[in-house]
């Protein structure tokens, strides 16, 4: 009878014997009408394994300096065959990367939507790293995640880095070399980086990313009196490296100047014109000085031999004589096999600052028009406050392309909680399905393609007594938005291009 008591009460612990969290609950956050198949949990902290891995806080038991990978510090992405998927988690200790760990998912068992035991999962490997990360992006390509990254290197200087995640390793690569002068006597400098975005590129098998660089120049004295003015030099940088770690461009990057030296450079991003073989890559930025707030975009060839890009235009600027204040903010460039654009999220104020009403929409600039779709059915109308958008995610579909922008609501300061809608569209705009609520969750939402042209969308719950991840899952999105380069799916995106241009209005 003892032995028996005692079985059932180990039992019982291997399940439910940890520390009390407060999770979200989002295994069904995401709309069932768009998703393909049923989403799958790939790690959960409710048991003991798991838990070890990604949420040590939650144990019953937590060990002396417990460490779990943030909420934000999730992401999916896939193999390099289509039977393989990845969920990457890292954490991050002193403003540093300190671990990443990698599972590896069984792809096809996700697929078929009826895995509830995660018989999917593979395997778990650690990897170490010690790159700093005050401020990063991601990426993700077949096999690889890669992590830009801007954090100190020991003394209060910033430097760029770029992390490749391959296998069982993380490489490092230090993108700047920055030594800044001390104000002592004669010129000294003081140098800051701000990190833009980065992205994969399929066609190269390639990386690309883009960072600034304002650099600070002033005369002294004695100790740290100053003689004369300051003066301020901004200098933006798109970088290279293929997944072998090999640098497309030579590190820094190509160095690209903005309109004005002298101004402050903020959003800065950029993108490819072609979801599966750009030419071009278009840089964006933000001039924010309070004279200008003028949005900027260049492009220039994806070519290994390019040195230069073209001069910077004007693409709009905030606008507070209309009697409706319009600010104006780059997300993203993104980009389908017939039709690319520069997203602009536009914020238009009436009424008295705080308390007027707040319009947040997402403009369209197709095809490097300077003359915005405005219609794209993203907008979210039921934002009243100052309900600021994140972000906007673009893909190709064979019939046009699909777009998912994400709008944080506006119901208290701390809340977290981001609403994503999706849209899909013809090649030349028109809308297809209309822009619908694909979400209302706390946490990453990873997009990733695999190699056989499948969209598949992975997601989290949230410890958020911790602030760290809690569950993951994993499903289907889009099936099929690329049919992969052959005769007949050209013909198709001919056709429906086509199709799509006819029936415009």
């Amino acid at each position: 009878m003892k032995i028996i008591a005692s079985l059932i009460i180990l039992g019982l612990c291997a399940n439910f014997c940890y520390a009390a969290v407060t999770t979200t609950s989002q295994a069904s956050a995401m709309s069932t009408s768009w998703l393909s198949n049923t989403p799958t949990k790939v790690y959960s902290a409710a048991n003991e394994t798991d838990a070890a891995i990604w949420n040590q806080r939650a144990l019953a038991s937590p060990p002396t300096g417990a460490a779990a990978v943030g909420e934000s510090e999730v992401i999916f992405g896939p193999g390099t065959s289509n039977d393989t998927a990845y969920v990457y988690g890292f954490i991050i200790d002193d403003f540093k990367i300190s671990q990443i760990y990698k599972r590896t998912l069984n792809a096809t068992i996700v697929s078929w939507g009826n895995d509830t035991n995660m018989a999917s999962v593979v395997k778990d490997d650690s990897i170490s790293s010690t790159t700093p990360a005050e401020y990063y992006r991601t990426a993700v390509g077949p096999g690889y995640l890669a992590i830009l990254s801007i954090g100190t290197d020991g003394t209060s200087t910033k430097q760029a880095y770029l992390n490749l995640v391959s296998g069982t390793t993380a490489t490092e690569y230090k993108l700047t070399s920055v030594s800044d002068i001390a104000c002592t006597t004669g010129a000294s400098t003081t140098t800051d980086l701000k990190i833009g975005n980065i992205w994969y590129d399929k066609e190269s098998g390639a990386f690309f990313y883009t960072y600034s660089k304002s650099v600070t120049s002033k005369t002294c004295t004695s100790g740290s009196t100053v003689a004369g003015s300051e003066t301020v030099a901004n200098t933006i940088y798109l970088g290279g490296h293929y997944a072998n770690g090999t640098a497309y461009w030579a590190a820094p990057g190509l160095s690209l100047t903005p309109v004005a030296a002298d101004h402050s450079i903020g959003s800065l991003t950029a993108g490819g014109d072609n979801w599966l073989n750009a030419t071009n890559i278009y840089v964006v930025y933000k001039d924010t000085s309070s004279s200008s707030n003028t949005i900027y975009f260049t492009k220039l060839s994806k070519k290994t031999t390019t040195t230069s890009a073209e001069t910077f235009t004007a693409l709009v600027t905030d606008d507070a004589t209309t009697g409706a204040t319009k600010d104006y903010i780059p997300l993203s460039v993104w980009a389908s096999a017939h039709t690319f654009g520069i997203a602009v999220y536009c914020m238009t104020q009436t009424g008295t600052t705080g308390t007027g009403t707040y319009e947040p929409v997402l403009w369209n600039y197709l095809n490097g028009n300077t003359t915005a779709i405005t219609h794209s059915g993203l907008s979210y109308t039921e934002v009243t406050g100052e309900g600021g958008m994140f972000s906007l995610s673009g893909w190709m579909l064979n019939t046009g392309y699909t777009l998912v922008g994400s709008w944080g609501t506006p119901t208290t300061a701390t809340d977290s909680v981001v609403i994503h809608k999706i849209g899909t569209f013809f090649a030349n705009g028109t809308a297809n399905q209309t822009g619908s609520t694909l979400a209302s969750i706390r946490g990453p939402v990873s997009y990733y393609e695999d190699g056989n042209g499948t969209m598949w969308v992975g997601w989290t719950d949230v410890d958020t007594d911790n602030s760290a991840t809690y569950a993951g899952y994993l499903a289907i999105l889009q099936n099929q938005i690329n049919a992969g380069a052959n005769t007949l799916s050209t013909v198709l995106a001919f056709v429906a291009l086509f199709l799509a241009s006819i029936f415009a209005f």
